[in-house]
């Protein structure tokens, strides 16, 4: 349990790291090609490690079908991740990003919870409850006159 933990506490990182990296080649070329080396360079980095680790090439037990369909759709929402990701890194400080994008799985983790169980159990509605109550009270321009960060962002 401590390494899986040691793991998805370091691919924050690398998460961060990512946005980071995407939004910066964002201002130089625009979003669309940024997706779109983002997405190449992500297969050549899959191709080497599925070559090195000696996979095969997947096989499936039964013809897929339009039902198989939804299982395909990461790589689309990943296309969402990396466009909106490279918008908003350079509009919003990255702690504030960061929190408002975990607040976002939060909430989809909550909803997916309640469709298979029923029920949403009150501690993670509190938990939510709590990020966001930190969210807003660190959120930069706090006050009636005060401004917003720069919603215009880089010119590209």
């Amino acid at each position: 349990m401590a390494v899986s933990l040691t793991l998805a506490f370091l691919s924050g990182f690398t998460i961060l790291l990512s946005r980071t990296l995407n939004a910066r080649l964002s201002s130089h070329i625009g979003m669309k090609h940024t997706i779109l080396i983002n997405y190449l360079a992500g297969t050549i980095g899959a191709l080497i490690v599925f070559a090195i680790g000696g996979g095969r090439i997947p096989t499936f037990d039964r013809p897929l079908t339009l039902a198989d369909a939804p299982s395909f759709l990461g790589g689309l929402a990943g296309i969402i991740v990396v466009g909106t990701s490279a918008f908003l890194v350079p509009r919003l400080p990255a702690y504030v990003l960061t929190l408002a994008i975990f607040l976002g799985q939060l909430f989809s983790g909550m909803a997916i919870d309640l469709l298979r169980e029923g029920r949403t159990p009150i501690g993670k509605i509190v938990g939510f409850a709590l990020i966001l109550a930190g969210l807003l009270v660190s959120f930069p321009g706090k006050g009636a006159d005060a401004k917003l960060p720069d919603e215009t962002g880089p010119t590209a």
